[in-house]
């Protein structure tokens, strides 16, 4: 294909659109012996036309897993938003859409650039100006941020996770939901996991099986809740009063019994 260039005001014909589709069908690329049979297309056909939509930023250059050439679909809004952008803005864009929702440093992007930094940092302010990228706090080095494309949810690597809000640790809510859980296990005398996650929505918390998972274990590791398995084989917990106790009562008959939440 041609180097992509900047065509202002590129509006599709039909030709384009029916391979622009085709295109946006096969997510991981498209490739010139598949568009032909499927179009029923001559290659010099196939590649004038994916040459206008290539300098219309309407598909973008890429290679299968197979090594073989082939172009992907740039959905309408993004390419709008490329037009009128220079060189350099669309290599800073492509060295940023290469790095997926882990994001990429600065200092990395601009070696990968061979620019200086100031030139990749004016860039950057560019495209985050048109919500092509954007800045992310992250985890690893709070003083710094990375960019990623504006569309992308970053990793759990660069975020920590649900239990970091702009890169801090909510310390305050995770203990708020420990107390809460045992709380409500003190009443119930017995949990099964769907009961913590049942009962933290009531009270306003839509919390991800991880994030449940998280919870409960940190509470277990703690020494205030017991694990057991009942005569359905299901997992359970219980609150513990007394730590030392806990290997006791994991091999007593009272962990195991089906009635144990109806004992006094």
């Amino acid at each position: 294909w041609d180097s992509p260039a900047i065509m202002e005001g590129f509006h599709m014909g039909l030709e384009h659109k029916t391979l622009y589709e085709l295109a946006k069908r096969h997510s991981t690329g498209l490739t010139a012996s598949v568009a032909t049979d499927r179009l029923n297309w001559t290659k010099e056909r196939l590649l004038m036309v994916a040459n206008e939509l290539l300098r219309g930023q309407l598909l973008t250059p890429c290679t299968t897993q197979a090594g073989e050439a082939a172009f992907k679909y740039v959905p309408e809004d993004i390419a709008t938003k490329l037009r009128g952008l220079s060189p350099l803005h669309h290599q800073i864009y492509q060295l940023i859409k290469q790095a997926g929702n882990t994001g990429i440093w600065s200092k990395p992007l601009r070696e990968k650039a061979n620019l200086p930094i100031a030139q990749v940092t004016s860039c950057c302010k560019q495209l985050a100006d048109r919500n092509l990228i954007k800045a992310v706090p992250c985890v690893q080095a709070k003083n710094r941020k990375m960019w990623m494309l504006f569309e992308l949810e970053p990793s759990k690597e660069v975020t920590g996770g649900s239990w970091y809000v702009n890169g801090e640790f909510n310390e305050l809510l995770v203990e708020d939901l420990r107390r809460a859980v045992v709380r409500q296990i003190a009443l119930q005398h017995t949990m099964a996991h769907a009961d913590f996650k049942r009962v933290l929505k009531s009270q306003g918390h839509e919390l991800s099986d991880e994030m449940v998972d998280d919870l409960v274990r940190s509470l277990e590791l703690d020494d205030l809740l017991v694990p057991f398995t009942d005569s359905s084989g299901q997992k359970k917990y219980m609150r513990s009063h007394f730590p030392a106790q806990l290997d006791y009562f994991r091999n007593s008959t009272c962990a195991h019994c089906p009635n144990f939440a109806d004992c006094s």
